[in-house]
């Protein structure tokens, strides 16, 4: 009985450890209520927080972490102005009303974190 638990809970820890998307926030507004949710495809892994000063443009969509810097950004957009952007990598992390990046739980990596402790305990008992 053990053993069936511990395989069912292998299978529900990877399955949810490859099954979520990012979801952040999609618009060129600085009004929350304006902005649609997107889920992010998977070559997208963090969120968009992008203000361009002159223009006053704020610009919040999904994004690729390794191309969060001014310089990708610049050749992304028609920049006018200083520009000030985070990135960050949790559920609707972008919004105009989270702040600075905090420190967080990535649901993916407590997934694999479960999975291994399961197969831990069902393969590897002495």
């Amino acid at each position: 009985m053990d053993h069936v638990l511990l395989k069912g809970l292998l299978l529900l820890s990877f399955c949810s450890a490859f099954g979520s998307a990012l979801l952040c926030y999609d618009c060129d507004t600085a009004d929350d209520l304006q902005c649609n949710k997107q889920q992010c495809s998977p070559a997208q892994d963090t969120c968009l927080n992008a203000t361009f000063h002159t223009s006053k443009r704020v610009y919040r969509r999904c994004w690729i972490d390794r191309m969060c810097t001014y310089k990708d950004l610049e050749s992304s957009f028609t920049i006018d102005s200083k520009i000030s952007f985070t990135c960050c990598d949790w559920d609707l992390c972008n919004s105009k009303s989270v702040g600075t990046p905090r420190a967080h739980a990535n649901p993916s990596l407590l997934g694999l974190l479960a999975a291994f402790a399961s197969l831990q305990l069902c393969c590897f008992r002495s």
